[in-house]
């Protein structure tokens, strides 16, 4: 860029480089909006995921959010491969009708990291807690005592362990050997609430953002203008 620069000054153009940095806000809520209309009480502005593991073993997660580009569907599959171990390419990501929507809201203000993310996120650890619970029981151990891993949940005390597939099985095929209280079947569902949109503004004031970004950029910019000597020779 320096070179480019320099040769842009050289052939008599004004060249510079600019450098700019600056705070982006993210995860906004609506609480600001009866600062504007004391009548409306919005606070919040959730999103929402459903996760669904079939008689087969196979992922869905439901998500309400539209995409204008944002990797919306990829989002959710990166951050529940991550918490349930494994490749997010098989788990499947829909969105549902009018008749079966989900608390949801539309992806302005930089809020789908944390908000789409994190109800992913918690969706999916829902869904692991369950799984530790049904193979806890299954070993007569405490939760504590069993480790996850890549979809297995083990018992190192009694050397047993609880296959995916197995979890599966029992989950939709054996309620007899489900934990008293837990229905049958791996679904599970998480709101995530914007973690400043519980109240609403005190003393005309609101926090709108949980939490803010730290963006960098750069660019270079010339100008036509020629320099005085050439003015003077076009002249």
């Amino acid at each position: 860029m320096k070179l480019e620069r320099d040769a842009l000054r050289a052939a008599g153009l004004c060249a510079g480089i600019g450098i700019a940095a600056c705070l982006e806000p993210s995860g906004g809520n609506s609480s600001f909006e009866p600062l504007l209309n004391e009548r409306n009480t919005t606070t919040t502005w959730m999103d929402s995921c459903r996760i669904n593991v079939d008689g087969l073993g196979f992922v869905t997660a439901t998500i309400h959010t539209t995409s204008a580009g944002q990797g919306t569907m990829t989002l959710a599959a990166t951050v529940i491969g991550e918490v349930l171990e494994i490749d997010p390419d098989l788990i499947r990501i829909v969105r549902p009708d009018t008749l079966s929507s989900l608390p949801s809201n539309s992806p302005v203000g930089s809020r789908m990291a944390i908000m789409l993310g994190g109800a992913a996120f918690h969706a999916a650890q829902k869904l692991k807690a369950k799984m530790m619970r049904l193979a806890a029981h299954q070993f007569g151990c405490a939760e504590k005592d069993v480790r996850y891993e890549n979809g297995t949940i083990s018992h190192q005390a009694s050397n047993r362990k609880l296959a995916w597939t197995e979890h599966v099985n029992i989950a939709h095929r054996n309620f007899h050997l489900l934990p008293e209280g837990m229905e049958p079947g791996l679904e599970v569902t998480h709101v995530m609430q914007v973690p400043t949109g519980n109240k609403l503004p005190e003393n005309g004031r609101v926090q709108m953002y949980p939490c803010h970004s730290f963006e960098f950029t750069w660019c270079w910019s010339h100008s036509i203008r020629r320099s005085a000597s050439r003015r003077s020779a076009a002249t």
